[in-house]
């Protein structure tokens, strides 16, 4: 295995990630893939369903999650051991502290100050994140190498075929020199099929409350986002083949943790699961499909004459697409 994903986003991370973290798994595993990391926005909220869905499977499971810091910048953190696991979850109790109202504070979107990161390091490994609003001056990097250390700190790359990303990750690769650490190369996936772009567009229109022609410079103009297999991705960063390698190497030295958490549902084979059968569900799936009803008003709002767009020739179809969508996340209620 020539590479690992390492950075990939499920529809727990909410207008953003399109595929469910099952889709992830089959589609990684229908790639050739031996272990896949799901780090969804400020949320481990998909884990165990990952967790649940490698499990007949040859697929590893990997558990982090994409930290947002104080002042707008993202860490990638990987979970190595129970310690890390422990460490993540405070994180992100920090992080949503400012999610809620409460005396002294105002509500706001997630986020961490580094310092709390760097108290709970522990067990994690930290990524510089990604190619947009990562960590890459050096100051900070620093920072991390002294709490994380060499073992446990990456700079990574991403190529996402925009403006600047060869110079860009020649000087991450040049600051990784520096610090005396290794690259890893990521593809930030946000959807396990092209079939899922024109939803991933939808939604970026839909966080940014914006139209969808105006929100063009914010969407992902190609489909760099999509999980490829492991050779295209080699092809990618033909330029930077140690953080190729070194992406299968970390995740190989993650799964094999004698401590790890590879797979979250050996610990908890059974989790208190409701399925929604029969006719006491209608009141889920209505609500459901009231859910998806409200997200086509919206985006009919935001995207003009919808309908009539070449980005959804065939709207009726993606509409029930969206519901069918919504529907799936519903049939299963977490106890």
């Amino acid at each position: 295995m020539t590479y690992t994903e390492l950075h990939c986003h499920s529809a727990y991370s909410f207008l953003d990630g399109a595929s469910l973290p099952a889709e992830l798994a089959q589609r990684a595993d229908e790639l050739g893939y031996t272990a896949l990391a799901l780090t969804d926005h400020n949320s481990v909220s998909g884990s165990m369903e990952l967790a649940q869905a490698v499990r007949d499977s040859g697929v590893r499971a990997i558990h982090g999650a994409e930290l947002d810091l104080a002042g707008g910048r993202h860490l990638t953190l990987l979970v190595r051991d129970a310690r890390g696991w422990r460490n993540l979850c405070r994180l992100l109790t920090h992080a949503h502290a400012h999610t809620r109202d409460g005396p002294g504070r105002e509500r706001s979107e997630p986020f961490v100050e580094l310092s709390t990161v760097i108290e709970h390091g522990e067990g994690l490994v930290c990524l510089t994140g990604c190619a947009t609003r990562g960590v890459h001056d050096e100051p900070t990097a620093r920072r991390l190498l002294e709490a994380f250390g060499p073992r446990n700190l990456r700079v990574e790359l991403q190529r996402p075929y925009a403006r600047h990303d060869r110079a860009r990750n020649r000087a991450l690769e040049a600051l990784a020199r520096r610090l005396g650490v290794k690259c890893v190369a990521t593809g930030n996936v946000h959807a396990h099929a092209r079939s899922r772009a024109e939803l991933q567009d939808a939604f970026t229109a839909l966080r940014q409350h914006t139209t969808l022609d105006a929100s063009e410079p914010l969407r992902r103009g190609n489909h760099s986002h999509v999980l490829s297999a492991p050779h295209a991705m080699a092809s990618r960063f033909a330029d930077h083949p140690g953080a190729v390698r070194e992406s299968a190497s970390l995740a190989q030295e993650l799964i094999s943790c004698p401590d790890s958490l590879a797979s979250l549902a050996a610990m908890d084979p059974q989790p208190p699961t409701l399925v929604l059968v029969g006719e006491q569900d209608a009141p889920f799936l209505g609500s459901a499909r009231r859910m998806a009803g409200v997200l086509r008003k919206s985006t009919l709002a935001v995207i003009p004459d919808a309908g009539h767009s070449p980005q959804f020739e065939n709207a009726d179809a993606w509409w029930q697409a969206v519901s069918s969508f919504l529907e799936s996340i519903s049939s299963v209620v977490r106890g």
